[in-house]
This record gives structure tokens, sequence and C-alpha cells, in this order.
């Protein structure tokens, strides 16, 4: 049986490499696309991972990360990966497939994070401490993400509850793995995006 010294290692260190992916995203987006050679790409992958445990001033980088933005929810980890995949192998995700993403992102965050602020009395946050009901529901959108084929909604969810069962975070809250306010934000902005980008095509 793992003791808790083992459990909260593996608990940081999940969280920490969540937060190494963070800057692999970061310089996938901007070096991926100069760098042409699938090896070269991986190895910008590979060489950001490694980097981001090296010590400064007593913290690894990828604690300082951690100390600003705290746990990442398990799509905001997804999106890092997926998106660092599809620089490496050149197959990207549908522009429908990250618009139905991203909207049920959008909206989910639209439902959580204005009640949790104390606007009004109800409070959905604390659904997911007996999350039911809620486990319910995402079951639900699993199945209509099955039918819709997107794999990676479906993913996302089923890894979310995966890793709330197994205790892999601190939080006992099922929303903390679902949800986090970094990818609602950029959610935000990649519809905002959107919505400018075809009002452009449409006038040009």
């Amino acid at each position: 049986m793992a003791t808790a010294e083992n459990f909260y290692t593996i608990n940081a260190l999940f969280y920490l490499s969540a937060c190494s992916l963070l800057l692999v995203w970061v310089m996938t987006t901007t070096l991926g696309r100069l760098c042409k050679p699938t090896w070269l790409k991986i190895m910008v992958v590979v060489l950001t991972f490694l980097s981001s445990f090296i010590p400064v001033q007593g913290l690894l980088i990828n604690e300082y990360i951690y100390g600003f933005l705290g746990n990442l929810s398990i799509p905001t980890v997804m999106l890092f990966v997926v998106h660092s995949a599809s620089i490496i192998h050149g197959k990207h995700l549908s522009l429908a497939e990250k618009g139905t993403a991203f909207q049920l992102i959008f909206w989910t965050g639209c439902f959580l994070f204005p009640f949790t602020l104390g606007i009004d009395i109800y409070d959905p946050y604390a659904l997911g401490y007996n999350p039911l009901g809620l486990g319910i529901a995402l079951l639900i959108a699993v199945m209509f993400s099955w039918l819709l084929e997107n794999y990676v909604i479906m993913a996302a969810i089923l890894l979310s509850i995966t890793f709330y069962t197994l205790n892999i975070s601190e939080s006992r809250n099922l929303w903390d793995y679902i949800i986090d306010p970094l990818i609602f934000i950029f959610a935000i902005f990649w519809l905002l995006y959107r919505v400018l980008f075809i009002r452009v095509e449409k006038q040009s």
C-alpha cells in the first residue's frame, strides 16, 4: 500500500509535470512551426520538459508556475498535450471539434465561476463534493460525445472522472478536475477570435 508520503510525491509530480507541459505548449506554439524536421520538434519538447525541472534559487522552474497557477484541470493538461502533439505530427483537430470543446468549457465556466464569487446564494461548486448528480451529467455528456464522434471531449471527461476516483489531487471536488480558470479564459479568447475571424471573412 502506498504511504501518504509516496502519494504526495505522485500528486506533486503530476501537477509539476502539468506545469512543465504548459512550457512545452508555449515552446511548440512559438518554435514548433519553425522546426521542420519531426525529430527536431521532438527534441524541443523533450528539452523543454526536462529543463522545467531545473532549480532556480531553490525552486524548480515548474514550481514557480505551479505557485502562480495552482492545480490545473485534466482538460487543460490535455489541451497542452494534444496541441503539442498536433504540432509534431502535423495533424490538427477540426474546427468543429475545437469549437464544441471550447463552447462546452465556456458554458461550464459561466455556470460555475460567477456563483463561486458569491453572486448568488446557490453554489454549484458544492455539487462537486458529493458528485452523484454531476457524475451522471458527465456520463451523459460522454455518451453524446461518443455519438457525435468527439473523442477528445469524451477522453477529457473520462480522464477527469478517473483521476478524481484515484484521488490524484488533494482536492476532493470533482469540479477541480474538470475545469480551471486558465482553460476558461483560453476558451473565451478562442471563441472571441473565431467570432471576429468569421466577421472579417464575411466582410471581405
